[in-house]
């Protein structure tokens, strides 16, 4: 009984162990592939025709775009939520600079600006740009204007990142994010969760919240997507990036499934070996 139950577990053990390298192996080449992609826009670059150039503190004009896969292109703007003007976001550079006058946002529990997380080890990090709201009195505060991203032709998936949602006592931040199609028809939301403090296990102090949108229901239909602000905190702003442009940020259900079958085959075989 000792003999068999020792086996069982040991070969249990095995497999957990080979199928999350395995997975981790998959996950890693998934990532490497988006990161050489001209589909992944990590804001490190301003698009031809940008007015301001790349750089600190540099406005992305509403009507440069980016270009992608399938002589498609990609823009941003910062369109009014009531009434007003339709306004450019601003490329950040990261890590901050200590006494800047308009960072992106505040890593609470490093206590310095636009800086991810000591712990932080995603393979789509800051990597030195994002792109964030004005912090100006010429408008584009998250209070009043959403990100809105705009397609020059419709794209099946989509994904991305927003950076450091926390809270205080002013209470949680919070965003949602909706693909919509041609028509304007909302196609699927994702609502990131509510903020927390800095001092809570569970914070996205300095962390990424990432969404994504792939599927029958969005196939050749997105044509933009609005991330819209929705939590409490106030004053708040958007760090925005790593924005896959045609694919999503995650596996879709059938990657899982072929890191399962492959990592059953892998485990057969290494185990063979291994008895060998």
């Amino acid at each position: 009984g000792n003999t068999r139950s020792t086996t069982k577990l040991t070969i249990n053990r095995d497999m957990k162990t080979w199928i999350k390298v395995l997975g981790t192996g998959v996950m890693g080449i998934g990532a490497s592939a988006l990161l050489h992609s001209q589909n992944l826009i990590d804001f490190s670059t301003a698009p031809a025709g940008n007015l301001g150039g790349h750089g600190d503190d540099v406005t992305l004009d509403p009507t440069a775009a980016y270009p992608i896969d399938g002589g498609n292109s990609v823009s941003f703007s910062l369109a009014p939520v009531g009434v007003g003007n339709v306004v450019g976001a601003v490329f950040e550079d990261a890590p901050g600079v200590p006494g800047e006058s308009s960072p992106g946002f505040l890593n609470s529990a490093l206590g310095v600006h636009d800086t991810e997380a000591a712990a932080y080890a995603g393979p789509l990090d800051l990597d030195g740009w994002f792109l964030r709201t004005p912090n100006t009195a010429g408008g584009g505060s998250p209070l009043t204007h959403k990100l809105v991203i705009s397609y020059a032709l419709p794209v099946s998936g989509a994904g991305g990142q927003i950076w450091d949602i926390d809270g205080n006592s002013g209470g949680p931040e919070q965003w949602t994010v909706t693909a919509f199609d041609g028509a304007n028809n909302p196609l699927g939301t994702e609502v990131s969760p509510n903020g927390v403090d800095f001092t809570n296990p569970s914070s996205l102090d300095g962390l990424p919240w990432e969404f994504s949108f792939s599927g029958a229901a969005f196939d050749g239909k997105i044509e933009s997507i609005e991330v819209v602000y929705t939590g409490a905190d106030r004053p708040v702003g958007l760090a925005f990036d790593n924005f896959s442009a045609t694919t999503p940020l995650v596996p879709e259900p059938q990657e899982y499934a072929l890191i399962a079958m492959l990592g059953l085959t892998g485990f057969v075989a290494w185990r063979r070996r291994r008895n060998n």
